[in-house]
């Protein structure tokens, strides 16, 4: 099949309705679950109730666990920090190699939603209520990373098969958008409490929204297609949008019907096809790509590593480092299906301009210039970037790249890896911070450059084009 003729034309081209931006920025309020929990460790590790309760008597005596001194305490840091960050990657990666693609692919992407959102909410009322040793703590974040994932597994898929094709990039970038700005909201939030049990409430927040109005919004039109026939997918499909919808729905029958008669996708495929083979390939980097830029080094661990960069007031620069990331995140959406924007122009840029910021402050720590004001400057110009492209693309183009007998499958080895490498940073973040700090901005760096490479070698741009046309830009195997 030609991808022209998959191309819609002026005439054909889907209309999206209100309620189709509606039902996307609903469901999208799911991803703020992933921007607070990052906020909430990187901040209550600052709280003294959360020192006095967990680092006390485990970790230390009442002065190396006091607010002034436990950024130096480095079994604090490198023991329950570290495995506070990395729980929660740890319980998202299981729930998407393991049950989420069920969920999403038997019982349809609300079901996944809502369950990931309620187990997440769960999860944060265990954490705080009901965790008398560590291990405990430690258990219930994995439960809460579980939920978590389960939801965050299905919610790029949804809004890429609800959206149309000219605000698939901005409907998706929603996704990063809300992420960014629920943490900037809850961040400040938490800069001005100092009850850790109230905070560690607030990731399980928006998973508690989602869990109810996700049954409010139609079903995937695509996944209904595939499982329930034409008339049931009309009804979805012509929900969320204006005029006749006949024409789409031609479209999308053409390409199911077509993938109906090819098997299940499974793992062996994958290294059998060369056009499948390799989009896997794009997808499964691009979110370990996402995770290696460093950026969760410094949200999960910013009230230790300013401390150590010399800033006398961390909580603070959490502050403006989160509201610097939304006016890239912002700027990015506003590009991102744009005809100076897209994919693959907006990751070259953040990529570049991620290197030169953080190069500029290894320069900076190893020929002692500038002081703490470059540190800022850097990592203010790094995190602004990060949003710009890295933190919305990788969401949303895994999503765009697989057919649908392939994208259950294909996304739950993209994601997985992506939480998996969140987990691997997670621990080598306070390794790298304890063994030198301008050996660490070196090392993202160098991560940094290898994604300015591998995205001038590997990416396509899929800007504009229908989900079902996207795969040939890759090579089609017949």
């Amino acid at each position: 099949m030609d991808s022209s003729s998959l191309t819609p034309t002026t005439a054909t081209k889907p209309v999206p309705n209100v309620f189709c931006f509606i039902t996307i920025a609903v469901a999208m309020v799911g991803a703020a679950m992933l921007g607070v929990d990052n906020n909430v460790i990187g901040v209550v590790q600052g709280y003294q109730s959360f020192s006095d309760r967990w680092c006390v008597g485990v970790y230390g005596d009442e002065v190396s666990c006091d607010a002034d001194h436990i950024d130096q305490n480095k079994q604090w840091v490198t023991g329950f920090l570290m495995f506070s960050n990395v729980m929660i990657a740890v319980g998202a990666a299981l729930a998407a190699m393991l049950v989420a693609p069920y969920l999403a692919g038997t019982f349809g992407r609300r079901p996944c939603m809502s369950i990931g959102g309620g187990l997440a909410i769960i999860g944060s009322i265990l954490t705080s209520y009901a965790s008398p040793t560590v291990v405990v703590f430690l258990i219930w974040r994995i439960f809460t990373g579980f939920g978590v994932g389960i939801c965050c597994y299905a919610l790029p898929m949804y809004v890429a098969e609800i959206a149309t094709p000219q605000f698939r990039g901005n409907m998706g970038g929603m996704y990063q958008w809300v992420l960014v700005f629920g943490g900037s909201i809850f961040g400040t939030i938490l800069a001005n409490i100092s009850d850790w049990q109230v905070a560690c409430l607030f990731p399980g927040m928006p998973g508690a929204f989602v869990c109810v109005a996700v049954w409010l919004l139609p079903e995937s039109p695509r996944f209904i297609l595939q499982k329930k026939g034409r008339d049931a997918a009309r009804a979805a499909l012509q929900s969320v949008r204006r005029g006749d919808v006949s024409a789409e729905l031609d479209a999308m029958a053409a390409v199911i019907e077509s993938e109906a008669k090819l098997p299940e996708v499974v793992f062996r495929d994958i290294l059998s096809n060369p056009s499948l083979r390799k989009r896997c390939f794009v997808g499964v980097w691009m979110n370990a790509a996402q995770q290696l830029t460093g950026v969760n080094c410094f949200l999960g661990f910013g009230g230790v590593l300013y401390s150590k960069l010399g800033m006398t007031d961390p909580a603070s620069f959490n502050n403006y480092f989160n509201w610097c990331g939304l006016i890239g995140v912002s700027l990015g959406l506003i590009l991102l299906d744009a005809s100076c924007g897209g994919r693959r122009r907006q990751l070259l840029i953040a990529s570049v301009v991620m290197f030169v910021a953080l190069f500029m402050q290894g320069a900076g720590l190893l020929f002692d210039f500038g002081g703490v004001k470059i540190q800022q400057a850097g990592l203010l110009m790094y995190v602004a970037a990060f949003q710009f492209g890295w933190g919305l693309i990788p969401w949303l183009y895994p999503s765009e790249i697989f057919s649908m007998n392939e994208r259950v499958k294909c996304l739950s080895l993209a994601v997985t890896f992506q939480y998996a490498v969140n987990a691997f940073v997670a621990w080598l973040s306070p390794v790298l911070i304890y063994w030198n700090i301008t050996g660490m901005v070196c090392v993202f760096v160098g991560f940094n450059f290898l994604n300015l490479v591998w995205v001038t070698v590997f990416v396509r741009e899929t800007k504009g084009l229908p989900l079902e046309a996207v795969p040939q830009l890759f090579g089609e195997a017949k």
